[in-house]
């Protein structure tokens, strides 16, 4: 496999942004369907987590949009991938297809689409997608952090026309201290 840089070369990172941000949009209207018609098929993995037909159906089409990028994929509903198989990648894209199954499940719509690219445990890209808010949020290291309402009917997505209507993150806060908070 190529070094990141020389595949970047290739592939600019505004074109990755795009794959992502279309794969999380995609996936995004693959789980509202499934949202609306409430038929969820729940399962239980064997960590007792939820596994239901939309966390199924988002990842396959996530992965429609990024297995053709010689890039590998280490997706939570994925297939296991053993340490040794996972260690020597410099490089991959970790995916959640739904970030918040639970929520999900108890439609609340606090969930998310989560596809982020690492190249030597740094973070070069990230995209979010709240699919009932409709709420895209995308960074990278190279374009900064930006933050729009993308309709679900929308059918054409360029990180350059996002941009340029999204708003710039973080807004200015003053002398205000972040606060992150992780679960």
């Amino acid at each position: 496999m190529e070094p990141l840089n020389d595949t970047l070369q290739k592939k600019p990172m505004t074109d990755l942004i795009n794959i992502a941000m279309r794969a999380a949009h995609e996936a995004g209207q693959v789980i509202l369907d499934i949202y609306e018609s409430g038929d969820f098929d729940v399962e239980i993995k064997g960590d007792n987590s939820p596994l239901t037909r939309a966390d199924r159906a988002s990842h396959e089409v996530i992965m429609r949009h990024l297995t053709n990028l010689d890039i590998p994929v280490l997706s939570e509903e994925g297939r296991e991938m053993p340490f040794a198989e996972r260690r020597g990648w410099q490089r991959l894209w970790v995916v959640d297809p739904i970030d918040g199954t639970k929520e999900f499940i108890k439609r609340n719509g606090e969930f998310t689409v989560n596809i982020a690219l690492v190249d030597g445990g740094r973070p070069m890209l990230g995209v979010i997608y709240v699919p009932v808010s409709g709420e895209l949020y995308v960074g990278s290291t190279e374009a900064g952090a930006y933050k729009a309402v993308i309709p679900a009917t929308s059918s054409c997505l360029d990180f350059e026309s996002f941009a340029a209507s999204a708003q710039t993150l973080p807004r200015p806060t003053g002398d205000r201290v972040f606060t992150v908070v992780a679960s």
